[in-house]
C-alpha cells in the first residue's frame, strides 16, 4: 500500500494529545498542505489560522464548556463529562478554517482543505480531530471577541477547526461500511 493510501486508511480521530509542540517544519508542511487543496474555479475561499497560544485555546475551551454545561442538552453534557470537559483535548496546535462563505462551493472547498490537513498530519505521524461543534463560540455573544482573539479576517466565518498533535491515546480507524457504496 502506498504512503498516501496508508495515511488515509490508518487515520482516526484522537481526543487526547501530549503537550509536545510541533516543530516549524511540521507546521510549514501543514500550512502548505492546506494551501495546496483544490477549489472550485481556483477561488481558494478559505483562510487558515494556526494557533499555538495555549492560553487563548484554554480561554476558548472554558467558554465552550460553560456554554455546553448551561445548554440543557443532556446528551451534550454527558458527552462532555465523559471527555473530562475537554473540547480541544490539550492539542498543541489548533487550525481554524474560515471563509466568507459567499460562493456555492465554499463549504465543500474548505472541507477538502481540512482533509488535506488531517491526511498530511497523519503522514507525519501526527494525530488530529476535526472540530465543528465549537461553532457556537463564533455565533454567540462572544463572536467578535473570539474572531478578534484568533485573528479571523474581516468578513470571514468559522467553518471548522482541526486539533493536531501527538496522540496520548490509542484509537483504531473506523470500520469501513461497504453498504455505503453502490456500483452502477
Amino acid at each position: 500500500m502506498n504512503e498516501t493510501i496508508n495515511a488515509i486508511m490508518s487515520r482516526s480521530s484522537i481526543r487526547k494529545f501530549k503537550s509536545t509542540k510541533l516543530n516549524e517544519e511540521q507546521i510549514q508542511t501543514l500550512m502548505k498542505a492546506a494551501l495546496a487543496a483544490p477549489s472550485a474555479a481556483n477561488r481558494q475561499p478559505w483562510h487558515f489560522n494556526f494557533v499555538e497560544d495555549t492560553d487563548s485555546m484554554l480561554d476558548l475551551e472554558n467558554y465552550l464548556v460553560e456554554l455546553a454545561m448551561n445548554s440543557g442538552d443532556k446528551v451534550a453534557i454527558e458527552r462532555l463529562l465523559s471527555r473530562n470537559k475537554k473540547i480541544l483535548f490539550d492539542a498543541p496546535l489548533i487550525v481554524f478554517v474560515t471563509s466568507k462563505l459567499d460562493g456555492h462551493f465554499d463549504m465543500l472547498d474548505c472541507g477538502i482543505a481540512i482533509e488535506n490537513i488531517v491526511i498530511a498530519a497523519q503522514s507525519m505521524n501526527l494525530s488530529s480531530v476535526i472540530l465543528g461543534g465549537m461553532r457556537v463560540a463564533f455565533t454567540g455573544e462572544k463572536k467578535a471577541y473570539y474572531e478578534e482573539k484568533f485573528k479571523f479576517p474581516k468578513g470571514y466565518q468559522f467553518v471548522a477547526a482541526v486539533a493536531i498533535g501527538y496522540a496520548d491515546m490509542n484509537s483504531a480507524p473506523h470500520a469501513l461500511d461497504e453498504t455505503k457504496v453502490t456500483r452502477v
